[in-house]
């Protein structure tokens, strides 16, 4: 009996909170107590209706923070949703009970939601550029240009960064001789075993120290710890 008036009475809560934001929306009129209430019921007693109805509430919002801020990354649908998901998770598992009186307003909860989408957004951005970056080693055949640096997403520092990490990453000499006569000398790994067959009889040889490398650089953590 407690549970279905309990239930009744949050349902009255999600309505006017919903009244009060429409009503923000259309007249300018701020009234913050029924969607404070409906955050300290999601978080403090951690009640699955609260926090579907503040999802549900405030899910366009969110949508709007994360394209404002990563529209030359994501465009698709599915991946602007799947940051809209991270962001509510973030906000969740950040803010635990005891810490929610450190919030003293509606206004406060949701700049820190705001936070979120921003931070989920860059974790996203920062994990594309570390996919970018190996794509970088596994495709590019020559070191850019200053120019082609100017306009790529990475700029120089961090190229050069990037290289002087995975020199860090190679064990031994044939490693820095295929990547360098690859990556930085844009050699294929046929012209490099014509040229050098003493060093490598079959250009198999050259693809299997290629391969190992590129294996080892995406399992890597310091490549991770580098990029954050």
């Amino acid at each position: 009996m407690s549970r279905k008036l309990s239930y009744e009475h949050i349902d009255k809560l999600i309505d006017e909170c919903a009244r009060q934001s429409n009503r923000f929306f259309t007249d300018g009129v701020s009234e913050d107590e029924s969607c404070f209430e409906l955050f300290r019921r999601a978080i403090v007693h951690r009640n699955q209706v609260a926090w579907e109805a503040i999802y549900n509430q405030y899910h366009k919002l969110v949508r709007y923070w994360i394209q404002h801020c990563s529209s030359a990354y994501f465009t698709h649908e599915d991946d602007i949703q799947s940051l809209v998901n991270a962001t509510f998770a973030k906000f969740w598992h950040s803010i635990p009970p005891e810490k929610f009186d450190n919030f003293k307003s509606l206004r406060a909860l949701l700049g820190y939601l705001k936070l979120c989408a921003g931070s989920a957004t860059t974790d996203r951005i920062r994990r594309q550029k570390y996919q970018t970056l190996l794509t970088d080693l596994e495709e590019v055949r020559t070191l850019p240009s200053d120019d082609d640096i100017e306009q790529s997403s990475l700029d120089k520092a961090a190229r050069e960064q990037f290289w002087a990490y995975i020199q860090t990453q190679l064990k031994d000499e044939d490693e820095w001789f295929v990547i360098y006569h690859t990556f930085v000398l844009g050699w294929k790994p046929r012209d490099i075993q014509k040229e050098f067959p003493q060093r490598f009889p079959d250009v198999k040889d050259v693809y299997r120290v290629k391969r190992n490398v590129l294996d080892r650089l995406r399992r890597s953590e310091g490549m991770r710890r580098w990029m954050e």
